[in-house]
């Protein structure tokens, strides 16, 4: 009987290992993009500064920022939103949000041997990044619906 518990307690901790691993890197890649999206802002607003760069060149960067288009910065961060908070309003099937998923792996035996950090670290510094993501996103959004 124990051993077959340990077996279960594996198979669940490899299930909560998948799935914060997809969610993290799903998560990593769109702060990836918002990050190369602000780098780019950047550049265009010193440019516009030196008289450097066309007006049309910021009302392209403006529109495909605030766009619907899978891959405008507005749209990244409403993913990121989704997979912080977890079920989208209207689902029939709920998904946990990242700092549950974060929560449950942590708990698991397997994951204290990946992390150099303790828990509340990690959860800070990943909270962190979140909002100073969150904040460049909003930045250029707004940035954006001003031009």
């Amino acid at each position: 009987i124990c051993l077959k518990r340990d077996t279960l307690n594996k198979l669940n901790d490899i299930q909560s290992e998948v799935r914060y691993e997809i969610q993290i890197n799903s998560l990593l890649d769109n702060i990836a993009d918002i990050e190369a999206s602000y780098i780019l802002f950047k550049s265009y607003t010193n440019q516009t500064l030196n008289g450097t760069i066309e007006k049309y060149t910021m009302k392209n960067f403006a529109q495909e920022t605030v766009s619907h288009s899978e891959n405008s910065v507005y749209s990244k961060f409403l993913k990121i939103n989704i997979l912080i908070l977890g079920k989208e309003s209207g689902q029939l099937i709920g998904r946990e949000g990242f700092f549950d998923v974060m929560s449950n792996y942590l708990a698991t035996q397997s994951s204290q041997c990946y992390t150099t950090q303790s828990p509340s670290q990690l959860l800070t510094n990943m909270f962190a990044l979140l909002q100073i993501t969150q904040y460049k996103a909003f930045l250029m959004i707004q940035y954006s619906w001003m031009l």
